[in-house]
Formats: C-alpha cells, structure tokens, sequence
C-alpha cells in the first residue's frame, strides 16, 4: 500500500502535465471535475473549456465535404466514424480548439465533463507511468475505450495497450496529449470529415510518427447517471465495459427487436390473409353463403384492428434502413 501511494505520487512527475482542460457547455457543473482532475492527475493548472455548441458549429457546416453534408441533412450515418449531427460537429471543433493550446515541450490532460476520476485513478495513472518508462508516445487515452478497440492490439507493461495492425478507436472521454500529438491531429483534422476519437485511430493507424497508447482499466470512468451534453449520440459508449456485459447487452437489445420483428411481420401477414379471404368471397370466386358470412366478419374484424392498432403491412427495406446514431 506504501508503495502505490509512493509511486501514485510520482505519476505527475512521470508524466508531467502541464496543463489540464476540461470541456463543458455547463462550467458551474464541472467545478467538482476539476477539482478531482487536480487531486488525481496533478497538473500545474486545470481550466474549465467552453465547449463549442451546436448552434455555432453548424456556422462550419458550409465548409464541409458535399457527402458529410448530405449526411447532417439526413441526421444519419453509415459508420460511426461519421458526422452527422451539430453537436458531433461541436465536439471535433472543442477538442481541436483545445489542441491549439498545446505549447511546444509541453503534456495536457483533455477530459470531457461526464467524466468521473476517484482513488483507482491516481494508481491506474501510476501502473501507467511504469508500463510506458522509455515509451515515446504522441497520445494516451486514459479510457478503455468501452470494447470498442478493434484490430490486433499489443499490451505493454500490466495495463497498457497499442495498436498492432489496423484499429479503430471510440472514446475520447479523457486522454493526455502532447505537442506532436496535438499538431499531428491538427493536420489531418481538415477538411472535416470524421468524429474526434475516429480521427485518433485513424492517423494512429496510418501516421508512423503518432504513437497511440491506451490503459486497459480506465483512469478516466464513465458517468452512467449522466451524459455529457457535448456527446456524439453513442448510446454505445455509455455502456458497461467488458465482454461479458457489452455482449450480453447487445444479444438482449438484438433478441428483443428480432421479436418485434417476428411478431409484427406474423400479425401483418395474418390482417392481409384476412383481407384477402374478404376479397376472394366479394368476387364469388367461393360460393359457400356461410363462408362469405365468415369472409365479412373477418373482413370487419381486420377493419377494427387495422384502426386499433394502425398496423402496416412490413417494409423489409426499412428494416435495413440506415443506422441511425
């Protein structure tokens, strides 16, 4: 225990941060934040960032790629990857804002304000300082990025992880980053096609000079009660960490809509046979009296339920419509 206090001390030093932001469209609601980012991470000083809204980021939306455009106009994309929305814009541009800040020699603590760091975090920060002693690194998300990491990564040390092959990241909840880092994100940010976090694992995939780190057992945690009002619409993110819980989640949530499915498309089915018994008795093509009783009583039974529940036969095109974030 001596020991971990010891060596979580000295992870300010290891890494020495210099300054700290934190953004906030609600600086009031962030004090806490920021007085636990100075407890835990230690830098020489931490700010409260204004984040950019929507209403100012869509003043950029000229400025974009015709098809990211096309995209804002539909309010969906096709990967997550995607802008879609002002306030995945505001985002891009609060974290390129802040990137600007970063002076030459220097490491900054980014976080967003759903944000949560308590004891674990100051140790988690010190296991990383000893993994990374002698690592040049350009970025280090100090998030797991919620099994969202794909590609073949390589662990380093007891918690920390690289990219080994091609990956893509989600996350940019909390990260430290330094000069090279900052300007290496800045020159590929434009023209703006991309979320921030896709943007990290992008010029980390194809950019030799960007090296990317990341711990395996967050420094920074999610706020489950709370989500940030700068976000990009990933319910995703938001969820519970690890194999077991994400895909058990993803199975229910699955499970549950291929039910509706399957019941929605089995009443549909059913309502038109109906229809189409009524139909078939109307013409004469069946001569039983009894059966065309029968045929008119479905036929108003299908009428009654058809406006109780103003059930439509399925579109399956819809069914693949495009995902929306």
């Amino acid at each position: 225990m001596l020991l971990m206090l010891l060596l979580s001390l000295g992870c300010a030093a290891a890494f020495n941060i210099s300054d700290g932001y934190i953004i906030t469209l609600e600086p009031a609601r962030s004090r806490e934040l920021q007085t636990r980012a100075r407890q835990h991470l230690r830098p020489h000083a931490m700010h409260l960032f204004s984040a950019i809204n929507g209403t100012q980021a869509r003043l950029r939306l000229p400025e974009l790629p015709l098809y990211t455009r096309f995209l804002f106009a539909i309010k969906a994309r096709h990967d997550h990857m995607q802008l879609s929305s002002d306030a995945m814009l505001g985002c891009l541009l609060s974290h390129m804002a802040v990137w600007r800040l970063v002076l030459p020699g220097s490491t900054v603590a980014v976080l967003e304000e759903d944000a949560i760091l308590d004891a674990t975090s100051r140790q988690r920060l010190a296991l990383l300082a000893q993994d990374l002693v002698g690592v040049k690194w350009e970025l280090l998300m100090l998030e797991s990025g919620q099994m969202t990491a794909s590609g073949k990564w390589r662990d380093v040390g007891q918690i920390a992880a690289t990219c080994a092959t091609l990956c893509t990241w989600q996350g940019s909840r909390g990260y430290l980053i330094t000069y090279d880092g900052a300007q290496a994100l800045l020159r590929f940010a434009e023209p703006i096609m991309v979320q921030v976090d896709a943007l990290m694992g992008l010029v980390a995939t194809f950019e030799p000079e960007f090296r990317m780190y990341w711990t395996r057992a967050d420094v920074v945690h999610p706020n489950r009660l709370r989500m940030s009002t700068i976000w990009d619409a990933c319910i995703k993110c938001y969820l519970p960490a690890g194999a077991p819980l994400f895909y058990g989640f993803c199975a229910l949530f699955y499970g549950f809509c291929s039910l509706y499915f399957c019941a929605r498309l089995y009443f549909c089915a059913r309502l038109n046979f109906c229809a189409s018994l009524n139909f078939c008795a109307r013409l004469n093509f069946c001569g039983s009296k009894t059966y065309k009783k029968q045929a008119d009583a479905t036929w108003a039974l299908w009428q009654t339920t058809k406006r109780a529940f103003t059930l439509r036969p399925p579109c399956l095109g819809c069914c693949f419509r495009t995902y929306r974030g």
